[in-house]
Parts: structure tokens; sequence; C-alpha cells
């Protein structure tokens, strides 16, 4: 038996929740299946940070997992630094998705432009 069955999800801190979560649901058609604030004592030994204070959003894709969580951290907060954002730079550098119609998702994520997602 192998000892990793599968991902069980995806962490993405965002800087609008909302904002996110609308993207993702009213967009991609992905749903919301918990939402949670997370603060005290266990999530601070997680992250190692003292202070902890976010909003967290489980979303899954319309055919099921793993899922992406959403977090959205009040305190400690922290914006992007432009390094980060290099191509090269290492860690999570994008989320492939799987659609059926590569035409129809593109079509639906240029409509969604300008709506504020």
């Amino acid at each position: 038996m192998p000892l990793i069955h599968a991902i069980d999800h995806i962490n993405l801190v965002v800087s609008d929740l909302e904002r996110s979560v609308k993207f993702y649901t009213e967009v991609l058609g992905f749903r919301v299946t918990r939402r949670a604030r997370l603060k005290g004592d266990w999530i601070e030994s997680i992250i190692g940070l003292k202070g902890i204070n976010a909003t967290g959003v489980y979303i899954v894709a319309p055919v099921g997992e793993p899922r992406l969580e959403l977090l959205c951290f009040d305190n400690p907060r922290e914006d992007a630094v432009s390094a980060n954002s290099m191509a090269t730079t290492i860690g999570v550098r994008h989320i492939a998705l799987r659609v059926e119609d590569i035409q129809k998702a593109v079509q639906s994520s240029e409509r969604s432009r300008g709506k504020n997602h």
C-alpha cells in the first residue's frame, strides 16, 4: 500500500478573501464547503507565529477533491513581495485546472474581467 494516497488540500493565502471566493465560485464553478476563523494556540503552533488571526474558506471543484483553502490573514498582514512574484522563485508557481472545454473556460474568464473578481 502506498504511503501517500492523494493530495488532501492546497493552501492559498489571498489579500481579498471575498473577492477570491467570488472568483472561484462564480467564474470557475467551485463550491464552498466550510468557513472558519483561525486563531489561538493551535494555529500559532502550526504557523510558528504569535497573534495569528485569519479567516479560511474551503472550496472544492465541481467534481470534488482536493480542496483549496483560501486564507486571508488579518494579523500578521503581509503584502506580496515583488521578488516572490518572479517565475523562478522557489515555491508554488501555479495550479493547473483540468477543464472539459478550454474555449468555454477562457470565455467565462474573459467575461468576468472588470466584474470585481
